[in-house]
C-alpha cells in the first residue's frame, strides 16, 4: 500500500496510519534498533479518540515505573 494513495479530503485514514505506523516500526527494527512497543494518542493528527492507543504490562507483585519497564522490555504486555 502506498501511503501517498491514503489521503481523504485532506487527511490519512485510519488504514493509513496503521501501514505508515507499521512500515515505520519495521524499518527500524531492520536497521538494528531495538524499540519498546508503547502507545500515545496523538492527538490532533491521529483520528482515535484519546486514550485509545494503550499499552498495559502485567506487574502481578503491583506497580513500578522500573517494574513496568522490566516487563515491557520482556515482553509481558
Amino acid at each position: 500500500m502506498n501511503i501517498e494513495s491514503e489521503p481523504d479530503g485532506g487527511a490519512w485514514t485510519e488504514s493509513g496510519w496503521i501501514d505508515y505506523g507499521f512500515k515505520s516500526y519495521y524499518a527500524l527494527l531492520n536497521c538494528g534498533f531495538r524499540l519498546r512497543p508503547t502507545a500515545g494518542t496523538a492527538s490532533g493528527v491521529h483520528p482515535v479518540p484519546l486514550g485509545f492507543g494503550r499499552v498495559y504490562v502485567h506487574r502481578p507483585q503491583g506497580f513500578t515505573y522500573d517494574g513496568w519497564i522490566k516487563g515491557l522490555d520482556a515482553g509481558e504486555t
